[in-house]
């Protein structure tokens, strides 16, 4: 190319301010630098342009000579171009700026202008695509460059804007968050919207419009005057009025994740969004939380998983697979997180990835990987291997004919190497001993400039950010040791932002952030973190069951499963990381009746096992071992914490000899058993009838299986004997037995279904009042048999000597000879028996077992000593865990006996190791004889409490308080932040612990599971529910509360806090009235709740005033007392914590008023 002199003098100096303003400027990609290039440099150029002879030689050696003039020059042609939404069509545009004209290019000319205008941008240090092969991939190069046209800007800033304020916004400091977000958007970016913005936002690998966004939402008074492009962003965000998007930077997208060998849903943090999860035709219903949660799902082999969200009404696809052949193959992040599908195929398909590390779930096995390839499912076949790819480095996964070639991206790459711990949420955080940073540069990057590259390292507010020079000679990943540089900044968690940039340009060319935790050495055990130094900003207070020990962070209590580290990462930014103690532990996910719940299982917990069981076991062990049931066998607690395992999938392991699930630590002999596995049978049909000849009482069954072995298990209530036998049907020897206590016939077997007759011989069972469970042998495995509910089945023997039926009154006449001491056991066994939800066909049988409870509990006169202990102790006893989970037990103690909440302070010993949440009061009951003060001294009660009393100055000095006024502790409780900790709630087997105690935390935990149990109890008990409600609403009319409490003191009114949540008046107004409904039947429920813990407690002071409420509550329901006892029972089993809430604090106002 010759040139004269004064236009080589043009050149220079145009190329020498351009240059200046693209290597100083934060704008990454060349359209946007529209402002630089005046008008009339473009005509001249134009002029230039006519004057070649070969123009695209010409052109190219322009781009090599002066990148800045000619890559800005041809940049401008394509955005004004495709921009103006008249010619959409890229090559047109180029054209005109390589011919002056609209000549067509050649292929081979396209490709030549491609790579030298790539070079060109390489050479500036803009961001080019990573993409050099595929679909459009140079046209994509000309669009990233050509940006967003000034004119959708206002536009592009209104839908960010609606985007943000229904999924939030992440933080500038999370690069994968803002390519998450990004990506999303650019998925709900609709036709209506220009095609131009839509594919500049879909090609901004770096996320430029979202940061921009970001820094101009916290600080829009900021934005360059000279820049155009910022300054219309800016006015639009200020005439929005997007100032509550300030500091919000919390992102709620969903993401599905492979994790532990198996798919997970990931639902972000908010209580307000309603989740619909469709898994193919199957649909399930998840409540958002406050905290993020995983939702393991039973299979992988989906081809559609869509979530919806019913508050922000966004919904999100996730195509798997689209067929079940041989050649597909599933492709997620190293973090788990799902990127794409892909398939082999003869005609070798390609995928393109960014370099990284990659885990991918096959259907078949590649040739050449078989060592490193894990069988994750033989039916249907599935494997799982890891692949690491570097920049421009190509895979080929082959089976037989079929081929994938993996091509990773040309771009620069920054990785860490070290140790990683994931926390039971599926946070990731690495240890900064051995802590490593791979940084790997493409080689068509380092042949375009001389120029070495900078490693900026920004440790949050852990200290300043470091500078790190490097020069590579190759891309192969070049390591850098971060504990050099780590020790400079303070210890604790934080993000650690990697940015990479060349030494001659301002902006970085690639950003990746990780959680660091500065000072860790190491993890044992999963839950000692060993550290050479103290976490600075770990937050003690706001974590849970945690504490710091000399030389490690961990847990304070091993009782509670959890324990969870709060670390202040900023002014307004904490993260909580939850990890499990010592031990394992375990809890079962049920995906039934279309919802999705969890339950934690206790060791030796009954577990219900069938074919159609739609609930996963989820298994956690800090300690390597192993998993035995009989021959299944699996490995845990090595690379893999957490297993989880569909229950319906042990059925096969299942046998007389093997029906519990063990777990063998690495290096014991000793198994520990985890959970007895028991499988359900439905009966079709039960009936029990009583022959007057021979003395027989038969039971006839209907199953639609042939059952090898029956087994009764038959417990005296009176005496507590126990007989245990197993009958074969139709077994000749029994038959001939004349002592049998009982023998079973096949009567018919017709259309798959089994008839058969249990007969008892009542002359040869001894005298008692007999509950005869029934259990059988199937497919040689034992259950016990139910209906479709899972009800069970049962029947009753009462019998005198001589074979004669007892009726109750008979009973009741043998136990009057008794003292109630001597009854206590009586009673226990009725109870526990009648925790069972029995079928309505044994309930018909067994009625007298009700009787029987009835008549015991009426010799029980309040006293105190064991009877009070053992009462209550049996009034806070729990459904087995067979039970439906709608399941209420139809008898109460503390309703038919509610003198057991209302004995003195004194009275109640030895609860301390209980965990039964009723039995929370009474532990801090029997430490009130050394008074309320000590409480609040040795900080087992919230501070908060103090500031309720009168002489709050002087109970800070150590005094006794005097002067409760519940007007002051709810004001207190309302203002209490808890939001730090609000995690607890969703942790089943929390229970508040010292300093917990009737603080907001207390309350609010106790107000949610309330809430918790009136959902999970909906069904089946619509009569006891809408039976309360009229008599809570007979005794607001009747003002059977103020009757009661007349010589309560002023300052305890109103009874109840009334705070059920933090809704305002406009936002109640906006409920459905379902919803309004619902709220309303929560308020009044937990105000008669708190009403009738202060009677309880009333009582110890006003004797009588109890019988006095009683009395008059049954007069308000129509069967009186027997109906009352229901009502109350219904309301103490669903509100039970917020009841021993209530019974607390008005313990410790009296004391401070009345005592």
């Amino acid at each position: 190319m010759s040139l004269s002199p004064t236009t080589a003098i043009w050149h220079q100096h145009t190329e020498d301010a351009l240059l200046k303003s693209i290597t100083q400027g934060e704008y990454p990609y060349l359209g946007l630098y529209s402002s630089d290039f005046s008008s009339k440099s473009r005509e001249f150029l134009h002029k230039q342009t006519k004057l070649k002879n070969k123009p695209v030689d010409e052109f190219i050696l322009g781009l090599r000579k002066w990148p800045a003039i000619y890559a800005c020059y041809l940049t401008l042609h394509v955005a004004e171009s495709y921009g103006d939404e008249t010619g959409r069509e890229v090559y047109p545009a180029i054209s005109q700026a390589v011919f002056a004209s609209r000549q067509e290019l050649t292929t081979h000319d396209r490709k030549a202008l491609w790579l030298a205008y790539r070079r060109a941008c390489l050479r500036l240090g803009l961001a080019v695509s990573s993409r050099q092969s595929g679909t459009n991939y140079m046209v994509n190069e000309y669009l990233q460059q050509s940006g967003v046209p000034v004119n959708y800007v206002e536009d592009l800033v209104k839908r960010m804007i609606r985007y943000a304020k229904k999924i939030g916004l992440p933080s500038d400091d999370n690069p994968q968050a803002i390519q998450q977000w990004t990506r999303s958007f650019a998925d709900k970016l609709t036709s209506s919207v220009s095609v131009t913005v839509r594919n500049a936002i879909e090609n901004d690998e770096h996320g430029f419009y979202l940061r921009l966004f970001l820094k101009l939402i916290d600080n829009p008074e900021l934005h360059a005057p000279e820049l155009e492009l910022e300054v219309i962003m800016a006015k639009t965000i200020v005439e929005i009025g997007a100032s509550q998007l300030t500091g919000a930077r919390h992102l709620s997208l969903p993401r599905l994740l492979w994790l532990d060998n198996g798919l997970a849903i990931e639902l972000p943090a908010g209580e307000a969004s309603t989740w619909q999860v469709q898994l193919d035709d199957e649909s399930i219903t998840q409540a958002g939380k406050y905290e993020l949660q995983l939702m393991p799902l039973q299979t992988i082999l989906y081809k559609t998983i869509t979530l919806s969200d019913s508050n922000s009404k966004n919904k999100y696809s996730f195509n798997l697979w689209p067929d079940h052949r041989d050649n597909r193959l599933l492709v997620f992040s190293a973090s788990g997180e799902f990127l794409t599908h892909a398939q082999l195929s003869a005609d070798n398909a390609s995928l393109a990835l960014e370099p990284g590390h990659y885990q991918l779930v096959s259907r078949f096995k590649p040739t050449g990987l078989e060592s490193e390839v894990e069988c994750l499912s033989e039916e249907p076949n599935l494997y799982g291997f890891s692949l690491a790819l570097i920049p421009d480095q190509q895979i080929v996964l082959q089976r037989g004919p079929a081929s994938l070639t993996i091509q990773a991206d040309a771009k620069p790459y920054l990785c860490l190497m070290g140790d990683s711990y994931h926390d039971t949420k599926g946070h990731e955080v690495y240890a900064s001993a051995g802590l490593k940073i791979g940084v790997s540069i493409p080689q068509d990057y380092l042949q375009q400039t001389d120029a070495g590259y900078i490693v900026r390292l920004v440790p949050g507010e852990l200290g300043e950010a470091i500078e790190v020079t490097i020069n590579p000679v190759d891309s192969q990943i070049l390591e850098l040791d971060v504990a050099v540089w780590a020790a400079q900044w303070k210890s604790g968690v934080a993000r650690l932002l990697i940015e990479l940039k060349r030494t001659n340009i301002a902006r970085p060319i690639a950003r990746s952030s990780v959680l660091f935790w500065n000072g860790l050495v190491s993890v044992e055990n999963a839950n000692q973190f060993y550290c050479d130094r103290m976490p600075d900003n770990l937050l003690l207070e706001e974590s849970d069951n945690a504490a710091k020990y000399e030389q490690y962070v961990a847990y304070e209590n091993v009782n509670i499963r959890h324990f969870r580290l709060c670390f202040q990462l900023s002014e307004h930014k904490k993260v909580s990381l939850s990890w499990f103690v010592a031990g394992v532990f375990m809890s079962l996910k049920d995906y039934s009746e279309h919802q999705s719940s969890e339950r934690i299982l206790q060791k030796n917990t009954p577990l219900t096992v069938n074919s159609v069981s739609r609930s996963l076991l989820e298994i956690f062990s800090s300690t390597p071992g192993v998993l035995q049931l009989g021959a299944f066998s699996k490995p845990i607690g090595h690379k893999n914490k957490t297993l989880r395992l569909h229950i319906s999938s042990l059925l096969e392991y299942l046998t007389p000899d093997h029906h519990t699930l063990q777990f063998t630590a690495i290096g014991s002999i000793v198994a520990e058993p985890l959970l007895n596995l028991v499988t359900s049978n439905e009966l079709l049909s039960f009936k029990v009838s009583r022959a007057g000849t021979n003395g027989c009482l038969t039971v006839a069954m209907s199953l639609s299986h042939l059952v090898h072995v029956f087994r009764l298990t038959a417990v005296d209530q009176l005496t507590g004997k126990r007989i245990s036998m197993e009958l074969v049907p139709d077994d000749v020897i029994g038959l001939q037995n004349a002592d049998a206590l009982a023998y079973v016939l096949t009567t018919a077997n017709e259309s798959g279904v089994t008839h058969y007759l249990l007969e008892c011989l009542v002359t040869n069972w001894d005298a008692g009042a007999w509950v005869i469970g029934l259990e059988v042998k199937v497919n040689n495995r034992w259950g016990f048999l139910c209906n479709a509910r899972q009800d069970h089945y049962a029947f009753g023997l009462s019998i005198n000597a001589s074979g004669t039926s007892l009726l109750p009154v008979d009973i009741e006449a043998l136990l009057s000879l008794l003292s109630a001491s001597e009854l206590l056991p009586i009673l226990r066994r009725v109870h526990q028996a009648l925790l069972i939800c029995y079928a309505q066909a044994s309930w018909d049988e067994i009625t007298w077992l009700k009787s029987l409870w009835v008549y015991l509990v009426s010799r029980f006169s309040q006293q105190e000593g064991e009877l009070l202990l053992e009462s209550l102790h049996l009034a806070a006893q729990y459904p087995p865990d067979t039970a439906s989970s709608g399941w209420v037990p139809i008898l109460s103690l503390g309703a038919t006996i509610p003198w057991i909440f209302s004995c003195p302070a004194s009275a109640y010993k030895g609860f301390d190791h209980r965990k039964e949440n009723l039995l929370l009061a009474f532990k801090l009951f029997a430490k009130l004889n050394g008074g309320v003060a000590a409480l609040c001294s040795q900080g087992i009660i919230d501070d908060i409490m103090v500031v309720s009393f009168a002489n709050v100055q002087a109970v800070m000095r150590g005094a006794e308080p005097k002067g409760f006024s519940m007007k002051l502790y709810a004001e207190a409780l309302n203002s209490e932040d808890i939001s730090s900790r609000e995690g607890v709630f969703y942790q089943e087997d929390w229970l508040p612990g010292s300093g917990d105690f009737l603080g907001a935390l207390h309350y609010q935990w106790a107000v949610k599971k309330f809430k918790n149990n009136y959902i999970r109890t909906s069904l089946g008990n619509d009569f006891r529910r809408t039976t309360a409600l009229g008599l809570i609403k007979n005794c607001t009319r009747h003002a059977t509360v103020g009757l009661c409490t007349e010589a309560v003191p002023d300052s305890f009114k109103p009874f109840s806090l009334g705070l059920l949540d933090k809704l305002s008046i406009d936002e109640m107004d906006l409920l459905a009235d379902e919803e309004a409904q619902l709220r309303e039947n929560y308020l009044v429920m937990i105000q008669f709740l708190a009403a009738f813990s202060l009677v309880c407690r009333q009582d110890v002071r006003n004797p009588g005033v109890l019988k006095l409420f009683i009395n008059e509550l049954a007069g308000q329901v129509s069967n009186g007392l027997n109906e009352l006892h229901g009502v109350l029972g219904y309301l103490l089993f669903i509100g039970e914590d917020i009841f021993a809430f209530y019974l607390l604090l008005w313990e410790i106002g009296f004391q401070a008023d009345r005592d």
